[in-house]
Parts: C-alpha cells; sequence; structure tokens
C-alpha cells in the first residue's frame, strides 16, 4: 500500500469519514454511508458539509466499499 500525503485542509474531513465509516450499517455487504447519516453526523458535530465535502465522502465511500 502506498500512503498518501493528505494535504492540510483535507484531514478534518479524512477524520469525519473514518468516524462515518466506523459506523456504518452492514447486513450481508457493508452498506454506503446514508444521507440520514450524512445529516445526523452534521447535527451531532454541529457541522453543515458543504457541497464539495459531500462530493469527497462519496467518492471516498465508493473507494472504501469496492474494498471490502
Amino acid at each position: 500500500v502506498n500512503p498518501v500525503e493528505l494535504p492540510d485542509v483535507l484531514w478534518g474531513l479524512w477524520n469525519q469519514f473514518l468516524d462515518l465509516h466506523a459506523s456504518r450499517g452492514a447486513g450481508f455487504a457493508a452498506m454506503p454511508i446514508s444521507q440520514h447519516d450524512l445529516r445526523a453526523y452534521g447535527q451531532l458535530h454541529r457541522h453543515q458539509f458543504q457541497s464539495w465535502e459531500l462530493a469527497v465522502l462519496r467518492r471516498l465511500d465508493s473507494v472504501a466499499l469496492n474494498n471490502f
């Protein structure tokens, strides 16, 4: 595995993704992070996601799901 260095501006978003990833639902397979999960996370942490943040989280989620 080749680790990637993240720009400083993305560390917060990466940590948010890791929180969301750790609490994702699973049945026979891992479930995508839902809109409800994102909304609940934002409310809990008093964070309103910007559109670019949601796009990055969705992309990270897609990569994670493809590697299960």
